[in-house]
């Protein structure tokens, strides 16, 4: 084998459940196999650590809030903003830059980029007068970071939900309750809703290796913002194409995992 002495960076982004991280994962360890030396590093989003967990204490209560209508001015111009999600960003990066990875990295996997925070921002208000901040902010951000390549996990809500509520779903407890409890979080169409609770008891009853995730409020986003994240994702590696120069490939990620995995090895060094 021969390895390449230029060090790259390759980023996964998509909606939540699209399987960027389980991607990932796999893929830091198969090419760690190869005498590849692998980082994997937390972009956007929320990650761990003290501070990440008091961000998403705060975002999860005002989740909460924001079904029930209860956000003050302060709160709502917080959410309006993304700040919490931007806040979380800006630290990943730093940290991240700090760690000076190219002194010791053949590659770079990064788990999500800062154009989620456009894409997300957008699928709910179109109107939101802090849009054009966001996505400059945005672009900016994941100019620093250098990417050789983005793959953007495109991913139907059906998928998506099954996903999520299979992950929450616990093996000790009575699937179909279970399952049934979860979908009336979803705003969607009845036939979409009846058809998640199918494909999720199906999967969870099929898939004894199904890697649970903690719950949390902001993964069960209603059918019309899913539809409009998922489009705005393309919407916004387009703007990042052209106006950063950022390369991207769209992986059709309702296929399993090891298909998904075969796809993106392609575009990696062999």
């Amino acid at each position: 084998m021969i390895k390449t002495n230029c060090f790259k960076t390759y980023a996964f982004e998509g909606l939540n459940a699209s399987g960027k991280s389980s991607v990932a994962n796999l893929l830091s360890k198969e090419l760690s196999q190869k005498e590849y030396r692998v980082g994997l590093h937390k972009i956007s989003g929320l990650g761990k650590g003290q501070r990440m967990d008091k961000l998403r204490e705060i975002l999860n209560h005002r989740e909460t809030l924001l079904r029930e209508n209860k956000l003050n001015e302060h709160q709502e111009r917080d959410f309006l903003s993304d700040r919490i999600f931007r806040i979380a960003t800006r630290q990943q990066i730093r940290d991240y830059k700090n760690s000076n990875p190219s002194n010791y990295l053949d590659i770079s996997l990064l788990d999500r980029t800062p154009l989620m925070s456009w894409a997300y921002s957008s699928s709910i208000n179109v109107v939101n007068p802090y849009l054009d901040e966001i996505l400059e902010e945005s672009l900016n951000l994941t100019k620093e970071l250098s990417i050789d390549l983005a793959f953007l996990f495109d991913v139907d809500p059906i998928t998506v939900y099954t996903r999520i509520i299979c992950r929450n779903c616990k093996k000790d407890e009575n699937v179909e309750e279970q399952v049934l409890e979860l979908s009336k979080l979803i705003k969607a169409p009845k036939e979409v809703i009846n058809k998640v609770v199918e494909l999720s008891i199906f999967s969870f009853k099929n898939n004894p290796n199904i890697e649970p995730k903690p719950f949390h409020i902001w993964d069960y986003m209603s059918y019309d913002e899913v539809c409009n994240q998922m489009e705005n994702y393309h919407k916004v590696m387009e703007i990042a194409r052209e106006k950063i120069g950022l390369k991207s490939v769209i992986i059709d990620a309702t296929k399993n995992i090891e298909n998904v995995i075969e796809t993106i090895l392609i575009y990696l060094p062999k």
